[in-house]
C-alpha cells in the first residue's frame, strides 16, 4: 500500500511538473508574443505618422502651388489690360515672380512625395513653358503690342497653367 502511495504520489509530481512546465512554455510564447506585437505596432505607427505628415504636406504645398499659379493668370491678364507700360512691367514681372514660387513648391513636392515622380516632373515642364510663354509676353509687350500678347497669353501661357492646376488638383 505504502509502494502504491508513493506511486502515486510520484505520478502526481510528475503530472505537476508537466503541467508546470507547460505553464512555463505558454507564459514564455505569450511574452515573446506581446513583445513582437509591440514592435509591430511602434512600426504600424511610425509609417502612420509618416504617411499623414508627408500627405499633409503635400496638400499644403499643392494648394499653396494652386494659389500661386492663379494669381500669375491674373497678373499677366492684368498686364496686358493695364494701360501705363511700368505698371505692365511691373505686373509682368509679378507674374513671373509667382512662376518661380511654383518652382520653389515643386522643389518641396519632390522631398515629401512619395507617388509617381513623372508627375511631379510633368508639372515642372509645364512650368517651364509656361515661363517662356511669359517671357514671350513680355517680349511682345515691351515692343508695344499688346493686343498680340493676348493671344500668346490664350494660346500659350493659359493652357499650361491650368493644366498646372488641374495636376496639383
Amino acid at each position: 500500500m505504502k509502494q502504491q502511495e508513493t506511486k502515486q504520489k510520484v505520478q502526481k509530481k510528475d503530472i505537476r511538473s508537466k503541467i508546470m512546465s507547460s505553464y512555463i512554455v505558454i507564459l514564455i510564447v505569450c511574452g515573446i508574443s506581446s513583445v513582437i506585437a509591440l514592435c509591430m505596432l511602434w512600426n504600424i505607427g511610425n509609417k502612420l505618422t509618416s504617411f499623414y505628415g508627408e500627405n499633409y504636406v503635400i496638400t499644403v504645398e499643392a494648394w499653396n502651388a494652386r494659389y500661386i499659379q492663379e494669381a500669375a493668370r491674373s497678373e499677366m491678364l492684368s498686364a496686358i489690360i493695364e494701360e501705363d507700360t511700368k505698371q505692365t512691367l511691373e505686373l509682368i514681372t509679378q507674374s513671373k515672380d509667382y512662376l518661380e514660387e511654383i518652382g520653389v513648391v515643386i522643389a518641396n513636392l519632390k522631398k515629401h512625395y512619395i507617388g509617381d515622380m513623372s508627375l511631379i516632373a510633368g508639372i515642372e515642364q509645364q512650368c517651364l513653358k509656361a515661363t517662356e510663354a511669359a517671357n514671350e509676353i513680355v517680349k511682345v509687350i515691351s515692343y508695344g503690342a499688346k493686343s498680340k500678347a493676348y493671344p500668346i497669353m490664350q494660346e500659350e501661357y493659359l493652357p499650361q497653367i491650368s493644366d498646372i492646376s488641374l495636376a496639383l488638383a
